[in-house]
């Protein structure tokens, strides 16, 4: 995807995974989307719940963890 920033979250989201956290990852590429791209263009990357929350970068493995529970 080219995304430093989400290869920087990818990696805290392995870290969870492999500490026996369950997780559904879906990764997407905004540039596809002008829709996409106004709403998260300097956010990114973005984590979302499916209660529709989201977290935006910068976040800590702690945040992360603390947000996804």
């Amino acid at each position: 995807m080219g995304c430093h920033l989400c290869e920087q979250a990818m990696l805290l989201i392995r870290q969870l995974q492999n500490s026996g956290i369950s997780l559904n990852v879906k990764e997407i590429e905004i540039a596809d989307s002008d829709e996409l791209m106004k709403r998260y263009g300097v956010r990114v990357p973005v984590i979302a719940r499916p209660d529709d929350n989201e977290i935006s970068w910068p976040f800590s493995l702690d945040e992360l963890k603390l947000f996804l529970k």
